[in-house]
């Protein structure tokens, strides 16, 4: 969890989207423009030229006014005065249960890669439990032949008894 001061530009009624408007000096918020991509949203009425600490969460489901009756799994976009409607594409994300116009909305939002270098590889994490033992696998190919041959008796000989005699001879000269 983050936080930081911005000031406010504007008065946002509560669960409104918002974005961040300039970085040098006090960051400024303000309502997220009709179709734009919002930052952060209000979780209470915002003054105009009041400053504000900023609490980034990181939370996937946020609260934000519905601007128009929406579908469970409608996808929305951000619509005038920083309210959810409808989308023609995939929009910010989609609603997970149906809402009325006025009422809040579960926006679940669209996660998006972040541009710039990967960061480093994380620690290896523990070892998981064992799994189920597996069915038992099909029967392999058969071997190459043994010392006793195919069926456990004498294999045929290499060479006759006569070869034997004559290597041996061979051998001893």
């Amino acid at each position: 969890m983050s936080t930081f001061k911005a000031l406010v530009t504007e008065d946002v009624a509560p669960n409104r989207l918002l974005s961040l408007a300039g970085g040098n000096g006090v960051p400024k918020i303000s309502i997220t423009p009709a179709g734009g991509t919002p930052d952060f949203r209000s979780t209470g009425a915002l003054s105009a030229d009041s400053e504000v600490t900023v609490t980034l969460k990181n939370n996937p489901v946020w609260q934000v006014e519905a601007g128009e009756d929406l579908s469970a799994g409608t996808y929305v976009e951000v619509g005038e005065g920083g309210v959810l409607v409808a989308s023609e594409s995939t929009g910010i994300g989609y609603v997970a249960e149906a809402v009325e116009e006025g009422g809040l909305a579960k926006l679940v939002r669209k996660a998006s890669g972040g541009a710039g270098e990967r960061g480093p590889q994380g620690p290896k994490g523990d070892k998981g439990e064992p799994g189920e033992k597996g069915p038992k696998g099909d029967k392999g190919d058969p071997g190459a032949d043994g010392k006793d041959g195919t069926n456990g008796k004498d294999a045929e000989p290499q060479f006759t008894a006569e070869q034997v005699t004559a290597l041996l001879a061979l051998l001893e000269a």
